[in-house]
């Protein structure tokens, strides 16, 4: 314990007596731990931290998917789950549930909140138990008895005050008064962190509006213990198949997919993840580069301290026990900053990565990030701490001392010295032209023509209640009600309604049937529906460039007609003109009763992402759906500032029903903005660690070359004194400070073209190995380490002769 005291006090002494070194090193290394504890959180979050649930690695998300449609997870039908869970073995519990939003009344003004409608054995089959009350009944399911609710714990507080008598209490929802049964405790989020409340779905199929054809539900189930994923999705997909041939009218083609409740949920975040914990890794690597030739440049100036130490009977292993713990009290000291950095990064992340990552708002930090720096601040200590011990312990004792404290740079130092700063500039370059395709590829997304025109436009929805609209005829004269009214706006151009606006989400699917077509010819034809208001094409401008748009003629008793896209016309009458053909949907019998003929074909729009690939669309008029469509959202075009309509359009629903509240008010431009959010995420994320990596990889370089002339100032002196002309000193320093970047970058274009690839799902319009930007990266690397070689270089070429003489 003695030793290690002394070799922590000695450490300590060393670190006061270079105050400027032991700065910027520990800032260094602040920068890179920092950043990758930030990064670790996300990955912690996402990818490492089970869901908060007991069993969860039991819990699976169960789909169906008609592959030959191209539905690889869709939602399932409650009939279905039915049949599942009675059939199944594999299982313990098997629940379904339906996210849905519902409007609150009883308050000072009405709101709007998200609640599930889910299986009375959900919270059973996650493990889960309310804190006050009790969970749902099978009874609680039942019609008459309908109108219970569980309230979530973020609800209760701001709504109810928190109130611990809560259970009894009445909240109203769509008009009708729901008797609180329980209160759920604050960890449960399910199926989102949205959920403010559930309401019981029947058990029993029977008890659900539709048929087995109809698919609006999601499934969760839990394993039986010892049960692999492969045996339920074995024994599913035998499920699946028996109801198909008992049920070939619904279930024809269909089949059933079993996911891990994890996987499911963060799929999609995996790869961004991962490649950002890639690019901060990199940071990292440079970060401890340039404190590695610190450290080396700092043990070359105190050679004759190591060499005296050596001849007073220091032995060998000391020495190196000594760099190695300077090293380590200087990345624990940097691991220490580094938290400030991280715990900063922790609040900030989750808020740029809004919904571009899974589970963001579950980004903390706790012991995980803080065990993690730990070990990060320990290894990168002791990583960097290696070579400038390795170094002093092969000091030769004679020849330092006969040296008397002159400086030499040292042939082999220098070598590794250049060496970690051609890894820097490769490495730097690697993240720059990462950051270059993923901003050449955002660019190319964000240019691409959406197909409308989002200038302009406010949009917002509301969903009307069915106590207070129960039949079809008037949700319909509630809607024509309200786009009459924003109409009469002086502010506003024109008002269109459709049941989801482009860019925010997909929509309905429907299978359907072309008159003139065998049976037999397209088995598997569907489109995704739309149901507008007409006007809504022409407040979009969504341009229709055959036939005529909807119109107000375009009514319930009248010729039920379609508007359909592009990519619909040339799907499936390539080369023909599709005006004035007929389909039919597949369905209830009361829709597919009905003929609907084609008059009008209009551009592509896509459905939820810009960079999405045009998808068959049918437009039809909601007077004329056989169905209600209590929710609906709203653009109108304005010839002012969009948002400054808000409060006047709250108050024009208003006057329609004083408890129909709005939600989601944005511009037409914020949807648009909110497709692209996992692009502008990475992007953004990227060219902060590019712009990192690039300030660090400088700052090396300029390290080594002013380390190089500081070395060589003697020389200098003596080459100036026997006539060498400054110009000549510096050129050789832009030279030698060319070389090393030069050979950065070759290495650095081979490595970019090797790992760019992984690049692939982020990359749009842009190759992997685009030359531009590996062009463009290079003479931008270049050019900003051209600054960085000259000011040592003017420094070496104004050495005065006779004062470097002097010099020891």
């Amino acid at each position: 314990m003695d030793a290690i005291r002394q070799l922590v006090r000695h450490g300590l002494r060393m670190m006061r007596r270079g105050r400027g070194t032991t700065v910027v090193v520990v800032l260094t290394r602040a920068v890179g731990i920092g950043a990758n504890a930030a990064i670790f959180s996300v990955v912690d979050a996402v990818l490492l931290r089970p869901l908060p649930f007991v069993g969860a690695d039991r819990l699976v998300n169960l789909y169906e998917q008609h592959l030959a449609r191209g539905f690889a997870r869709f939602s399932v039908s409650v009939h279905n789950v039915a049949d599942w869970r009675d059939q199944a073995t594999t299982f313990a519990g098997m629940a379904a549930y339906s996210a849905q939003s519902a409007n609150l009344t009883g308050g000072a003004a009405p709101e709007r909140v998200i609640f599930a409608v889910v299986s009375d054995d959900l919270f059973d089959v996650l493990g889960v138990a309310p804190m006050l009350g009790r969970a749902f009944r099978p009874d609680d399911a039942r019609e008459a008895v309908n109108a219970v609710v569980i309230l979530g714990h973020r609800f209760w507080r701001d709504h109810l005050g928190g109130d611990p008598a809560v259970v009894g209490r009445t909240v109203r929802l769509n008009g009708v008064g729901h008797a609180v049964v329980g209160v759920m405790p604050p960890s449960f989020q399910f199926p989102s962190p949205e959920t403010d409340l559930w309401r019981p779905l029947p058990r029993d199929p029977r008890l659900v509006p539709g048929d087995r054809g109809r698919h609006f539900a999601r499934a969760v189930g839990r394993l039986k213990p010892g049960v692999t994923l492969e045996q339920a999705q074995t024994e599913l997909a035998t499920i699946a198949r028996r109801l198909a041939a008992a049920h070939p009218a619904t279930n024809d083609g269909w089949d059933a997919r079993v996911e891990s409740l994890q996987e499911s949920i963060v799929s999609d975040s995996r790869a961004i993840v991962f490649i950002l914990w890639a690019a901060v890794g990199l940071v990292l690597l440079i970060a401890c580069s340039n404190v590695a030739n610190i450290l080396l440049a700092q043990s070359a100036s105190r050679t004759r301290d190591i060499a005296v130490r050596s001849a007073l009977g220091a032995s060998r292993a000391r020495i190196v026990a000594q760099a190695l713990a300077e090293g380590l009290l200087l990345g624990l000291t940097g691991g220490a900053a580094g938290l400030l950095i991280a715990a900063w990064g922790v609040r900030w992340l989750p808020t740029l990565a809004g919904d571009a990552i899974a589970r963001a708002d579950a980004v903390a930090m706790n012991w995980r990030v803080v065990t993690f720096t730990a070990f990060a601040s320990i290894a990168t200590g002791l990583l960097v701490g290696l070579v400038p011990a390795f170094k002093a312990s092969k000091t030769d004792v004679n020849s330092s001392l006969r040296e008397a404290g002159r400086s030499a740079s040292g042939g082999t130092r220098s070598r590794v010295r250049s060496l970690l700063v051609v890894g820097e500039v490769a490495v730097a370059e690697v993240l720059l032209i990462a950051a270059g395709l993923l901003m050449a590829s955002f660019v190319n997304v964000w240019s691409r023509s959406p197909g409308f025109d989002s200038t302009g436009v406010l949009t917002f929805r509301y969903t009307l209640p069915t106590s207070g609209y129960p039949a079809r005829e008037q949700g319909s004269q509630a809607h024509r009600l309200v786009t009459e009214r924003l109409a009469s706006m002086p502010e506003v151009a024109s008002v269109g309604a459709a049941s989801v606006l482009p860019l925010a989400g997909d929509f309905e699917n429907w299978s359907f049937s072309m008159e003139g077509r065998p049976p037999g010819d397209t088995p598997n034809a569907s489109a995704m529906v739309r149901h507008v208001s007409p006007g809504y094409l022409e407040t979009m401008r969504i341009p229709v460039t055959a036939g005529r748009s909807l119109d107000g003629f375009d009514r319930a008793g009248g010729e039920p007609v379609v508007v359909i896209s592009e990519a619909m016309a040339s799907t499936y009458w390539p080369g023909q003109d599709p005006l004035d053909r007929r389909i039919r949907f597949r369905g209830p019998a009361d829709l597919a009763a009905i003929t609907w003929r084609v008059v009008g074909v209009a551009g592509d729009v896509p459905a939820s992402a810009l960079d999405g690939a045009p998808k068959p669309t049918l437009y039809l008029a909601y007077d004329q759906w056989p169905f209600a469509l209590p929710s609906v959202s709203v653009a109108l075009r304005a010839g002012t500032d969009p948002m400054a309509l808000a409060g006047k359009v709250r108050t024009e629903i208003a006057a329609v029903d004083p408890d129909l509240p709005i939600f989601d008010v944005r511009t037409m431009d914020a949807v648009r903005g909110a497709s692209v959010a996992r692009r502008r995420f990475a992007t953004l994320a990227f060219g902060i660690f590019a712009g990192v990596a690039l300030l660090l990889a400088v700052v090396g370089l300029y390290g080594v070359i002013a380390c190089l002339v500081g070395a060589r100032t003697r020389e200098i002196g003596i080459r100036m004194a026997l006539g060498a002309r400054p110009s000549r000193i510096f050129a050789t320093t832009i030279g030698q400070g060319l070389a090393l970047t030069v050979a950065g970058l070759l290495v650095g274009i081979a490595m970019a073209a090797a790992l760019t690839r992984f690049l692939g799902s982020l990359l749009y319009g842009v190759s992997g190995t685009d030359t531009s930007t590996f062009a463009a990266v290079s003479l931008l690397l270049l050019a900003v380490a051209a600054v960085a070689w000259s000011v040592p270089a003017r420094r070496a070429a104004r050495v005065e002769p006779l004062i470097a003489l002097r010099q020891e």
